[in-house]
């Protein structure tokens, strides 16, 4: 076992515990996996080390015990982490036509210009394929403030046409 300095008062598997912990609340503020990889190394090694067996099972111990932390990591931890972050920073607010991208609209020729009516605004568009007044059409992207329209990809209900 490694031996630490009288002064710093934990033994080494204390302070891989406090190591690991400390990098899983950094985890918390930094949206990236390696704070999370490195505390399950540490915390794999640690449980390794506790186990008195020739040093390759130790290691196989310690493989076995960070497969199952990242496999926890994305499924349990992750999503935790994701939804946390999504109450403490929600995503951006999106105004003008950035925010009516994936919604529907259809096309209409208002004083001779065609034009797409999206949520009872009027707004310029360029289409992916000829449209006709009349189409509903799907909101794909928005360029220069031009929506870019294409056909639904989904299919309309019956009584959406």
């Amino acid at each position: 076992m490694v031996s630490l300095p009288e002064w710093w008062g934990l033994t080494f598997t204390q302070t891989l515990l406090v190591v690991s912990a400390i990098l899983l609340i950094i985890d918390l503020f930094f949206l990236t996996d390696v704070p999370t990889q490195i505390a399950y190394v540490l915390l794999s090694v640690t449980v390794a080390t506790q186990f008195e067996q020739p040093v390759l099972i130790q290691v196989l111990i310690g493989v076995v015990t960070w497969i199952a932390l990242v496999i926890f990591h994305y499924m349990v931890w992750r999503t935790f982490l994701e939804g946390v972050a999504r109450k403490i920073a929600p995503a951006r607010y999106k105004s003008g036509p950035d925010r009516l991208v994936g919604r529907r609209g259809v096309v209409r020729h208002i004083e001779g210009r065609i034009m797409v009516s999206v949520e009872g605004e009027l707004w310029a568009f360029e289409a992916v394929v000829p449209v006709q007044p009349g189409q509903t059409v799907e909101i794909a992207a928005q360029r220069d403030g031009y929506l870019i329209v294409e056909p639904p990809r989904v299919p309309l209900p019956t009584g959406e046409r």
